[in-house]
């Protein structure tokens, strides 16, 4: 069975998509393929290394790359970053993929989770409010995120004004 794959509209003409995480242990291969045919040109995953191990997914970044994919791995525990300023500095890394027209595929778990927070960060960015990136990423995926009530609050606890981002990351990296 092919792992559900949902492209969010309304604020980024479809340039974003979240899914489950692949099927390493049967369909690795055949969800990368099915990631590539739907548009998408790079994979960002937010399990662990234990995650990706218990899953059978320890070679899905090389399965990317032989597919002609980019893949980013952010690793998030508990579905918040660990450091808010790497999670900053990740979310600016996406933003410049963004406005270089990549399209992006972002998969955690079930996708309703670590998906929806850092995609809504993005989103932020991008000058939608945190609680509409939400709602779109809802709509798409048919089911309410993000996955819990403290990933909610850390969201709206990371929404930042461009001119505090640039307070924050290191030079040259707006």
């Amino acid at each position: 069975m092919q792992t559900p794959l949902y492209i969010i509209e309304g604020f980024c003409s479809g340039q974003f998509a979240v899914m489950p995480r692949p099927d390493g242990s049967r369909n690795l291969a055949g969800d990368v393929d099915f990631i590539r045919r739907n548009g998408f040109d790079t994979v960002i995953s937010f399990l662990t290394d234990q995650e990706r191990k218990e899953h059978g997914l320890e070679h899905e970044e090389n399965y990317c790359k032989s597919q002609g994919l980019s893949y980013l791995s952010f690793p998030m525990i508990n579905g918040i970053a660990e450091s808010d300023t790497d999670m900053v500095i990740f979310v600016s890394q996406l933003v410049e993929l963004f406005h270089s027209d990549h399209k992006l595929l972002f998969h955690c778990d079930n996708g309703v989770g670590r998906s929806a927070v850092v995609l809504s960060l993005l989103a932020d960015r991008l000058g939608i409010c945190p609680d509409k990136a939400f709602e779109y990423i809802s709509d798409a995926i048919g089911s309410p995120v993000p996955a819990t009530p403290i990933q909610k609050q850390w969201v709206h606890s990371m929404s930042i004004s461009d001119q505090d981002m640039e307070c924050i990351l290191p030079v040259g990296q707006s």
